[in-house]
Parts: structure tokens; C-alpha cells; sequence
């Protein structure tokens, strides 16, 4: 069953969009968990990812249109599924880093452990996560380029998840690090204090 049929069976609901299901399920498991492993999951997260991708184009199947490429349909919601799933990875293990070196930053955040200090000062790392969160609201897709960066992904590799060639990628970066700039000041003038 070609993905087109799958997805106008999917559509027709009852026995039809059962017999759909099965035939995702069938034709699309071992190569989306392979992709989903390949880049990054575990294989349980990939079984647990695919599993959600197929509940999200069943729910989403009322925007899809026939005249669409069934197969580039089925891919784009999984890739935006597994997109969805490494931003909720990354902000649950997220870690905000400055642009100096561990060691800089390891010894101005020392300084404001200091209990001569009022309790009431700001600390700078606790800053830099409040910076960092309100760009991300506001700029969720450039956030998300960043945080890959600061995963130390590749270029390539953030290339491929944000869908840029390589040289778009890098001036994309450029500017997703100036429009996070003015979020982050208050936190960079707490560290001249």
C-alpha cells in the first residue's frame, strides 16, 4: 500500500482508517525508529517517538490533502515530532552557558556566593536562565537553533534539523546570537559589578 493509500484510508475512519493504521504501523515503524536512533534516541525513545508520530497523523489527518505527496507528509510530521521531542529534551537538561570559558564563569558566579552579599542580589547564572527563557518565548525557533549550538552540534547537523544549507545556517546563528544579546545585557552588567 503506497503512503497515499495509507493516509486515504486513515481518512475514511472506521475498518478502513484501522486497516490505514496498520499499514503505517507496518510500512513506516522500522525506518522512522531508525531515523529517530540515528539521530540521537535511544531505541526506546525511538519506539515511544514513532508510536506518537502515528497518533499525531491520525489526529492530524483532516490537513492533509490527497493532491499532497503522502510519503513527504508522513516524513514532515515525524520530523516535527522528533524536533518537538529534542527541544523537550534539551530544556529539561539545559544548562545556560555565557560566551566565556567555564573557568571565567565558575569564578564571577564564586564572587556573588558570597554571604557579604544581600540575599536579594541577582545571580548571574539565575539571570542568564531568565534571559535566556523570555528570548525563548518570544523566539522559540532561533532559541532552539542556539540551544543545538550550545550542544555542541554541528553546523551540518543543526543545518539539517532547522532545514538551511550550511552557509544559511551560520548567518542564521549570527543573528539568533545578536537578537538574544539585549536579553542577556542585564546579566552581563551584573558581572562588572
Amino acid at each position: 500500500m503506497t503512503a497515499n493509500e495509507i493516509l486515504d484510508h486513515i481518512r475514511q475512519g472506521g475498518d478502513s482508517r484501522e486497516l490505514g493504521v496498520k499499514a503505517l504501523f507496518n510500512g513506516f515503524r522500522r525506518p522512522m525508529i531508525h531515523f529517530f536512533m540515528f539521530k540521537g534516541l535511544t531505541p526506546d525513545d525511538a519506539a515511544d517517538l514513532f508510536q506518537e508520530t502515528v497518533i499525531k497523523i491520525v489526529q492530524g489527518i483532516s490537513r492533509y490533502h490527497p493532491s499532497e505527496a503522502g510519503q513527504a507528509w508522513i516524513w514532515a510530521i515525524a520530523r516535527n515530532a522528533l524536533v518537538d521531542q529534542q527541544r523537550s529534551m534539551l530544556r529539561q537538561s539545559r544548562v545556560v552557558q555565557s560566551f566565556e570559558s567555564d573557568e571565567e564563569l565558575d569564578q564571577k558566579l564564586s564572587s556573588f556566593a558570597d554571604p557579604t552579599v544581600e540575599p536579594s542580589a541577582e545571580r548571574v547564572d539565575e539571570c542568564f536562565e531568565r534571559g535566556f527563557a523570555k528570548f525563548e518565548s518570544i523566539e522559540s525557533d532561533r532559541a532552539y537553533a542556539l540551544l543545538l549550538q550550545m550542544e555542541d552540534k554541528s553546523i551540518d547537523e543543526i543545518a539539517g534539523v532547522i532545514g538551511r544549507t550550511k552557509a544559511a545556517t551560520k548567518e542564521y546563528l549570527s543573528q539568533c546570537r545578536k537578537k538574544l544579546a539585549p536579553f542577556l545585557q542585564p546579566c552581563r552588567e551584573l558581572l562588572t559589578m
